[in-house]
């Protein structure tokens, strides 16, 4: 296939998703969830704006990428704008298939809806609770000023050290309430490292570094090592190692319920857990709520599940082809319901099969 040709079929599939989005039906849906942050035809302009900018959209799911609109809605951050409150974004992931009769090679999957929560997002939200005076979190690093105490007299300290930060150890997100209260949540690296773990195309790089490494191929060693360095984890290392302290802090029931849904949506889709599917038919925003509620429970007892295995441990500060790979996961075997798209006589299946509404 030519590049003309993936170009145009690109644009054909854009333009499906533009003719989905135009739809009366999915304008009706958005004013089902409207915020007062964001309205319906506030919503319909900003998704179509979002797939113009980016077309591979086109290539997802078109279901899953209207269910990303709509939890982006929910939790009322607009995506794709100069605010940087969030975003909506088609990812490929990289499978190393070792079933190939020439043996190893990299298998591009189709790309994935992913939506995400950028740091003004999480600061917008901790803002519009009402109770927060200021939001600050940051990587820390072990020539930085920290300094974080509790007990009777609460505080925290932090400066960079702008000659030089060194190596990072950690990770804090703080928040002064308007009552003179405060809270914090701070992370050592090998809590960054262990949410780190369940990113999926991260464990599958890491994998696939590994055996490169064991069998020293350094072609596929070289490879492996620039694929993982595209990832969000090493490309934007600083920021994706504040978020996890962003999201346990905002994920506490006493901060504010909205801040904990982002939080957990976020997590979700960075783990490729997310059910955009399930959230395309929503209603109502306590639909919305139920369905990220009920895979936030079900990711839990998985978790839970696999404690028995030893945690890898991974340091960000030392180079790919270095760090130790995490063990690999072995799948269920199951087929995700989700991928099979909604039973029949459901109103999302009149034209499942063509992504549109």
């Amino acid at each position: 296939m030519t590049q003309d040709t993936m170009n145009d079929q690109q644009k054909k599939q854009a333009q499906n998703l533009l003719d989905m989005l135009e739809k009366p039906q999915v304008l009706e849906r958005f004013k089902n969830l409207a915020t007062q942050y964001i309205d319906a035809e506030q919503m319909v302009h900003l998704a179509i704006e979002c797939v113009k900018r980016k077309p591979a959209l086109g290539e997802c799911d078109h279901l899953t990428v209207l269910g990303a609109f709509i939890t982006s809605q929910s939790v009322g951050l607009k995506p794709n704008t100069i605010f940087d409150h969030a975003y909506v974004i088609p990812y490929s992931k990289w499978l190393l298939d070792e079933t190939r009769p020439r043996g190893q090679q990299w298998v591009k999957l189709p790309p994935e809806c992913n939506f995400q929560v950028g740091y003004k997002g999480y600061s917008a939200l901790f803002q519009r609770t009402g109770r927060i005076k200021d939001f600050f979190a940051s990587d820390i690093c072990e020539n930085d000023h920290y300094i974080c105490e509790t007990g009777s007299n609460p505080h925290v300290e932090f400066r960079k050290n702008l000659r030089g930060r060194g190596e990072m150890i950690g990770s804090f997100c703080h928040v002064n309430f308007l009552n003179g209260g405060q809270a914090v949540e701070e992370l050592d690296m090998a809590e960054i490292e262990k949410v780190r773990s369940t990113s999926e195309t991260f464990k599958s790089l890491q994998k696939a570094l590994e055996i490169a490494t064991k069998k020293n191929d350094q072609p596929k060693i070289e490879e492996a090592q620039r694929k993982l360095a595209e990832t969000p984890w090493i490309k934007w290392r600083a920021t994706m190692s504040m978020k996890p302290a962003i999201k346990r802090l905002g994920g506490k029931s006493d901060i504010d319920p909205a801040v904990a849904l982002a939080s957990e949506a976020d997590s979700l889709s960075d783990m490729g857990q997310m059910n955009f599917k399930a959230i395309a038919d929503a209603r109502s925003h306590n639909e919305v709520f139920d369905i990220i509620n009920a895979e936030t429970d079900r990711v839990n007892r998985e978790a839970q599940a696999e404690q028995q295995q030893p945690l890898p441990v991974i340091n960000l500060n030392e180079k790919p082809g270095k760090q130790p790979a995490p063990a690999a996961v072995k799948p269920n075997g199951k087929a995700n319901p989700a991928d099979a798209g909604p039973p029949a006589g459901h109103p999302a299946s009149l034209t499942h099969d063509t992504g549109g509404f």
